[in-house]
């Protein structure tokens, strides 16, 4: 993959039939990518709110990406609200929420847009997931080992348990191929 236009996309939701939904938003952002996506395995993760709520699934996919961070931001945007996300505060359940994490080692702030995402290094949810598709980041040429991070936040590491042992779902450039290695 192209390094400078890499991006990794943290995805989840805890609302509806949660692992279709993120099928769902594969495919979708299988037309924003050159060539294929990878996704990291799914994560079963506790809300990090004081809500009741239902556990949350989460991965994170990579691809290099075809648009630019504002259009690819946008399209991701219709992306969720195409699958049912609505505007709700920000600890509210949600039937699917795209992030974008990085866009290769860029470093930008907009009023739409911060890149990386502003919490990334704080959220195990996140990192995990990172960490089953690379072992460190690159940030604006600053890496960042992602073990070395997780066992920052190691009090969380209850709430965050993988799903499967493998990869539950890959892309390939004609779409969603289910694997069911273990």
């Amino acid at each position: 993959m192209d390094p400078s236009k890499t991006v990794y996309v943290a995805m989840g939701g805890n609302v509806g039939p949660t692992l279709e939904l993120i099928d769902e938003a594969l495919a979708a952002l299988q037309e924003l990518a050159h060539g294929p996506i990878r996704l990291s395995q799914i994560y079963r993760t506790t809300p990090l709110c004081d809500q009741q709520q239902r556990d949350y699934l989460n991965a994170v996919c990579s691809f290099r990406a075809r648009l630019e961070p504002g259009a690819l931001l946008g399209a991701m945007q219709r992306i969720e609200r195409n699958l049912g996300k609505m505007a709700k505060s920000k600890d509210a359940p949600r039937p699917i929420d795209l992030d974008l994490l990085f866009y290769g080692s860029l470093r930008m702030e907009t009023p739409r847009l911060t890149l990386p995402h502003p919490r990334w290094q704080e959220r195990l949810f996140v990192l995990c997931p990172l960490r089953d598709l690379t072992p460190r980041i690159n940030v604006e040429h600053q890496w960042f080992e992602l073990d070395e991070l997780i066992d920052q936040l190691d009090s969380q590491a209850e709430g965050v348990v993988p799903l499967y042992m493998s990869n539950l779902l890959s892309l390939d450039p004609y779409g969603i191929t289910q694997s069911t290695t273990g």
